[in-house]
């Protein structure tokens, strides 16, 4: 395995790690980034999940909401044809011809 060498970059200030035997830098990343421990990571996958939870919710929700209100206009369209008869003689009449 050859050795990795881990550089400060002096334009931007990112950590390169840099395969030595090739030159190609492996992995670049800011200064402090990554994580501490497995308790901060275990934190920060518990605070995605809620967050995964909570937009699941919330269009679930908005989908029943939505499911609702077409299922209101659909009986409020067929009251008004049930209204104005069998006829077909109704405000639309002409919009289609």
């Amino acid at each position: 395995m050859t050795d990795r060498l881990r550089v400060l970059c002096p334009c931007c200030g990112r950590i390169l790690v840099v395969d030595s035997a090739t030159g190609e830098v492996l992995d670049h990343r800011a200064p402090g980034e990554g994580v501490a421990d497995l308790d901060e990571a275990t934190r920060r996958h518990v605070e995605r999940q809620a967050r995964k939870h909570d937009a699941f919710g919330e269009a679930m929700e908005a989908e029943r909401r939505r499911k609702e209100e077409l299922a209101e206009r659909f009986r409020r369209a067929a009251e008004r044809a049930r209204d104005e008869g069998e006829s077909g003689e109704g405000r639309d009449e002409d919009r289609w011809r």
